[in-house]
C-alpha cells in the first residue's frame, strides 16, 4: 500500500477509547494539558494502585490509561517522528474513524504535529459509529450526555 501524509490538526475524529484506553476518558482531563505538579499527583497515585507495569528489559511500561502514556508518546513522536503509519478512514458525518492510530492521531491534533504517516485513507459512504449510534439509540445519547459511551468526538 502507498503511504502518505495526514494533517490532523483541523479533522474531527471519532474515537474508540475508553477508560482502559485514555487518561482523558478515565479522568475528564487530557494528560498533554496537565502542570508538572499535576502530572506528578498523578504519578503518585498510580504507583500506589499498582498501574504500571516493569517489562522484560526492566524498563517502566505505562498502561494506555496511565498519565505518561501519551506524554511519553509525543515527546517520543517530537523527537523522532511518527515510527508507524496510521490507518484512518473519512465517514459522510465529517469525523474520521480508525484501524490503527488513536493515540497518535490525538496527540499529532492537540500538539499541532502537521504530518503524520497514513497506510490507508479512504472514504466511508456511512456516519461514524457516534453519528449513527446518536441517531438510532435513545440509550446511546444518555450514555454519551453522561460522558459514559465507548465512542467519543474528538
Amino acid at each position: 500500500m502507498q503511504i502518505s501524509t495526514f494533517d490532523p490538526r483541523n479533522k474531527s475524529f471519532c474515537f474508540r477509547m475508553d477508560g482502559y484506553k485514555c487518561f482523558f476518558r478515565k479522568t475528564g482531563k487530557c494528560s498533554l494539558e496537565l502542570t508538572k505538579s499535576e502530572t506528578e499527583q498523578y504519578i503518585k497515585k498510580e504507583n500506589e494502585e499498582r498501574k504500571f507495569v516493569i517489562d522484560e528489559d526492566s524498563h517502566w511500561y505505562y498502561p494506555k490509561n496511565s498519565v505518561k502514556y501519551c506524554q511519553l508518546l509525543r515527546d517520543d513522536i517530537l523527537q523522532n517522528g511518527v515510527k508507524r503509519e496510521i490507518i484512518v478512514f473519512s465517514n459522510s458525518c465529517g469525523h474520521y474513524s480508525f484501524d490503527a492510530g488513536q493515540h497518535r492521531s490525538c496527540i499529532g491534533k492537540r500538539s499541532n504535529i502537521s504530518s503524520i504517516p497514513v497506510e490507508q485513507h479512504g472514504d466511508n459512504e456511512s456516519l461514524c459509529s457516534h453519528c449513527s449510534s446518536m441517531k438510532s439509540s435513545l440509550r446511546y445519547r444518555i450514555q454519551a450526555l453522561f460522558r459514559k459511551s465507548f465512542w467519543f468526538i474528538g
